[in-house]
């Protein structure tokens, strides 16, 4: 499973940082295919619970994916967090928060009962 996103410490922080990128794609795809411009609504939107989007802090996120595991049951998550646009720290930083807070949580969430 993939999905686009960014952990940072605060909801707050992951979408201001994700927006940009997010927006800058779009943009460019919206030029080739001759769609309208993006809006930050529409990002924002696929950013709450169920939406396409894994941007949060690492409690957030963790939960969304636990979430689609458990409608999904796939084995593999794979969080895309760069188009290109993110500032190097915050990419480390999220990389970070993913790997040490919000894999932790996703370990524990869904462990089977031995």
């Amino acid at each position: 499973m993939a999905a686009l996103g960014l952990v940072a410490p605060s909801k707050k922080e992951a979408l201001e940082r994700f927006y940009p990128g997010w927006c800058n794609l779009n943009l460019e795809r919206g030029r080739l295919r001759g769609w309208p411009a993006p809006d930050r609504g529409a990002s924002l939107v696929q950013n709450e619970a169920h939406g396409a989007y894994h941007g949060g802090d690492p409690d957030e996120v963790a939960e969304r994916m636990v979430h689609l595991h458990g409608c999904l049951g796939h084995m593999r998550h794979f969080l895309q967090g760069d188009s290109g646009w993110l500032p190097h720290e915050h990419l480390l930083e999220s990389i970070t928060l993913l790997a040490t807070s919000a894999t932790f949580r996703l370990v524990l969430a869904t462990r089977k009962p031995l």
